[in-house]
């Protein structure tokens, strides 16, 4: 059996429920990690609603957790030149005592490109040639033992982490559930 995780997209949710949901999976060693996605805007729902920059995140739930492995799914790599995503990953992976995965991706939300004025590239140019992991998206009403057979599933065909991502709204309370059904696995 793989590892499990969390992801909560900071899109059209509060700091509040965010850190919440981070510091109840930091206390369930059932996860390995918790994950957060690198947009500068929402990329559902609203385009103009809040949104929480990834790395600035990352550095105060780094603070609010003191287990779980922390990172971003993933980094956009046109958003930054790599020198200065490299110096921020070393930033962030001392400040959160060695805790950081560093999540690396090709980006596709060309709406976002646009807004910004940056350049997204070909897929050729931004092909992925880094670890690949699965999402299991999990809606607001899944069955926690659905959501744990689905995992099983992935793991069997060779997956290595299985990251459940939430949706908002986030609330203490939400990840044990799932954690007792993935237990049973």
């Amino acid at each position: 059996m793989g590892t499990f995780a969390i992801k909560t997209p900071p899109q059209h949710v509060s700091w509040d429920e965010t850190v919440a949901v981070w510091k109840e999976a930091d206390q369930i060693d059932l996860f390995e990690s918790a994950w957060v996605f690198d947009h500068l805007c929402p990329i559902v729902g609203d385009p103009h609603g809040p949104c929480l920059k990834a790395w600035v995140t990352l550095t105060a739930l780094t603070q609010a957790t003191s287990r779980i492995r922390v990172g971003t799914m993933v980094h956009g790599m046109h958003f930054r030149h790599p020198a200065v995503t490299a110096k921020m990953a070393s930033t962030l992976d001392i400040v959160s005592g060695g805790r950081l995965n560093l999540g690396l991706g090709v980006g596709w939300f060309q709406p976002e490109v646009d807004a910004y004025g940056l350049q997204l590239g070909t897929v050729a140019q931004r092909l992925d040639r880094f670890e690949r992991s699965a999402h299991i998206m999990t809606p607001s009403d899944a069955n926690p033992r659905k959501l744990a057979a689905e995992a099983a599933l992935l793991f069997e065909a060779g997956l290595d982490m299985a990251v459940f991502r939430l949706r908002a709204p986030f609330h203490p309370g939400m990840v044990q559930p799932l954690a007792e059904a993935l237990r049973e696995l």
